[in-house]
């Protein structure tokens, strides 16, 4: 029988979190590491490493988890899934499983969640989590499909294909795009690491077809990058990486194979802009706090280095604007997004920068133009923008009434 809690946990990819910097991982689940997981330097492990894990998946040795306090852990679960940064959803299915480790929706999107190509990401605990799912429901084929992806990714390949092969033939398990997006992506480079390039493309090729997130098709483009240099294809292997890096600019592992790729090709100014680009974005990465101002200073300057680096980049043009928003340097923000032109030609997150820029300086004009960029948005994530335009003209100088921000708001319904 089909059994499964939510395919994939609810992420705070929405525009709002897509406008909040991402700060460090926080602790891991009780009972495991406490070290933030090391920025990707190199590309996973050789198909040696892989070969010496057993041939089979072996049956869960782990026994289920007790029962504990299931109506704590469903709250705590609920402020995960509406969580604004992976920061708060992290602490929130923590402390879900600490009140209830039998809690099955809580381990599935836990799982699911500790599998996103993102800060935090962690394969080795995502797979303690479906160990305990399979153990409390072994017939739940949607998480013997999470298992197989964590063991992959963990690399044990020879344990995680057979679970993964199932996955892909079992049409209920890829019914959900995203997660057929996982599975496709996990086989794929089980076949690139095997020297199997043909199959490794079509199934990485699939992946980036099926991933509902565009930014996350960096994920699978960047493995094809990866293969295709490993045979020497490198047009093809520079093609694939600079598309991934279309998708996801701080793509830390697209940036470190581009740079190796174009210095092996004699290319080296440019593999060395590469290089520094992700060294940068590592140093981003690891930079403490999020508001306090050490930690705001240092981004902004590794921020106007990329920047400097990429000035046509609009998701580096973007970024330092909005490191400028929060040193409340609103001048600057808006005249680092003005090259980019109108606001309707822009993604709407740009757009929105733009119009919390001019807030800023109680500019209404600017406001409503750079307003005409968030259109192809939904009336409800229009509303909750709009009163964070009306938040951010309320705390700039000079002081406005009650009444001029009510006025202004009824002016956007």
């Amino acid at each position: 029988m089909f059994t499964s809690a939510a395919p994939v946990p609810p992420r705070a990819a929405g525009l709002l979190a897509l406008l909040l910097a991402v700060p460090p991982a926080l602790a891991s689940l009780a009972g495991c590491s406490r070290e933030p997981p090391a920025p990707v330097v190199a590309p996973p492990a050789s198909p040696a490493r892989v070969a010496e894990s057993p041939t089979t998946a072996p049956a869960p040795q782990r026994p289920p988890p007790r029962s504990g306090d299931r109506a704590r852990a469903d709250r705590h679960l609920s402020n995960a899934r509406a969580a604004a940064d992976r920061a708060q959803a992290r602490r929130e299915y923590d402390l879900a499983l600490a009140a209830d480790p039998a809690h099955r929706e809580a381990l599935a999107e836990c799982g699911w969640f500790l599998l996103e190509p993102e800060p935090g990401q962690d394969a080795g605990l995502a797979l303690l989590c479906f160990l305990d799912l399979v153990a409390l429901a072994p017939d739940d084929r949607v998480a013997r499909a999470g298992e197989g992806i964590a063991r992959a990714a963990s690399g044990d390949g020879a344990g995680g294909r057979p679970l993964l092969e199932a996955a892909e033939a079992d049409g209920d398990v890829m019914a959900d795009a995203a997660r057929a997006a996982k599975v496709e992506h996990a086989l794929g480079r089980l076949d690139g690491e095997a020297g199997d390039l043909a199959n490794a493309t079509r199934r990485l090729r699939r992946a980036v077809e099926l991933e509902p997130v565009a930014l996350r098709g960096a994920e699978p483009l960047a493995s094809l990058g990866e293969f295709h240099a490993e045979q020497g294809s490198a047009a093809d292997a520079e093609r694939f990486l600079r598309e991934a890096l279309d998708r996801d600019a701080e793509h830390a592992k697209a940036r470190y194979l581009l740079g190796r790729l174009l210095t092996r090709a004699g290319r080296k100014e440019e593999g060395a802009v590469q290089l520094e680009i992700r060294s940068l974005l590592e140093q981003l990465h690891r930079a403490p706090g999020r508001d306090g101002e050490p930690a705001l200073a240092e981004r902004l300057k590794w921020r106007e280095r990329l920047l400097a680096l990429e000035p046509d980049r609009v998701a580096f043009r973007a970024a330092l604007a909005r490191v400028l928003l929060a040193a409340r340097r609103f001048d600057d923000a808006r005249a680092t997004l003005a090259p980019l032109g109108a606001a309707t030609a822009q993604p709407p997150e740009v757009a929105f920068l733009a119009a919390r820029a001019c807030a800023g300086l109680h500019d209404l004009a600017g406001v409503e133009a750079a307003r005409a960029g968030l259109a192809p948005l939904d009336a409800e994530t229009r509303r909750r923008l709009d009163l964070a335009l009306i938040d951010e003209w309320r705390r700039a100088e000079p002081p406005t009434s009650e009444a001029e921000l009510a006025e202004m708001a009824r002016r956007w319904e």
